[in-house]
């Protein structure tokens, strides 16, 4: 084969695991967000990839240089799966349900009752096999100033679904900028839902594309009566 016929044949071959993976995903969740640009640029860098190692070997059948091509993407695949293992830095958006139960206005949280205190159970609801980059973050506000449990100004981690101590004066909650009055929760019985939009980003999808965890960014946080 000319060399033309080499690295387009390698390419095709580089972009076949992409091209299975993208229609794996959308077979079993024919409902998830669509590919941005990211997913695109990864494709075209597996076919380069894949274009240069058929040329590398100088394969001459069309076979050859398709599996050479289909070879190509494993070596960023590997190199990216030991790189999340190492780090772990995408966050899952569900966990859970942290386990609470109340007794007049205490409540039982990982075996400690405090009387006198109360918790507002906070449960994110999205898709759960969907990942974030940002965790969700609460602050707790009197009258428009930050505080938390123990007076001082600071916003706080939300890791799935769990209980959160509400501190004496507050007249607010603060998630993601999101503002729930404390009528609001008290209406809801100190527990709230939290319905969490999430959306596709370029780098997280072209991570996705190599062969990593695709990740997204929070779009939009709605606030839900509990049920």
């Amino acid at each position: 084969m000319r060399k033309l016929e080499i690295v387009a044949y390698g390419a095709l071959g580089g972009m076949c695991p992409s091209l299975a993976k993208l229609a794996g995903s959308f077979s079993a969740n024919p409902d998830q967000a669509m590919p941005i640009i990211g997913v695109y640029v990864a494709l075209f860098l597996f076919a380069g990839l894949g274009a240069i190692v058929s040329l590398g070997f100088g394969t001459q059948e069309v076979r050859a240089a398709i599996v050479a091509g289909i070879a190509a993407p494993a070596i960023v695949t590997n190199v990216l799966a030991g790189v999340e293992n190492r780090n772990g830095q995408s966050a899952a958006l569900l966990a859970q349900p942290a386990i609470a139960q109340t007794a007049g206005n205490a409540t039982l949280v990982q075996g400690a009752v405090r009387p006198g205190q109360l918790y507002v159970t906070i449960t994110p609801k999205g898709a759960s096999d969907q990942r974030v980059r940002t965790p969700l973050v609460y602050q707790w506000v009197r009258n428009g100033r930050a505080i938390d449990q123990t007076g001082g100004a600071g916003e706080r981690a939300l890791s799935g679904a769990q209980s959160v101590l509400m501190p004496d004066g507050a007249t607010a909650l603060l998630v993601n900028n999101r503002e729930i009055s404390v009528d609001e929760i008290r209406a809801n019985s100190y527990s709230i839902d939290l319905n969490v939009k999430t959306r596709p980003t370029i780098g997280g999808d072209l991570i996705w594309g190599l062969g990593g965890t695709r990740s997204f960014v929070i779009q939009s946080v709605d606030v839900g009566a509990s049920k």
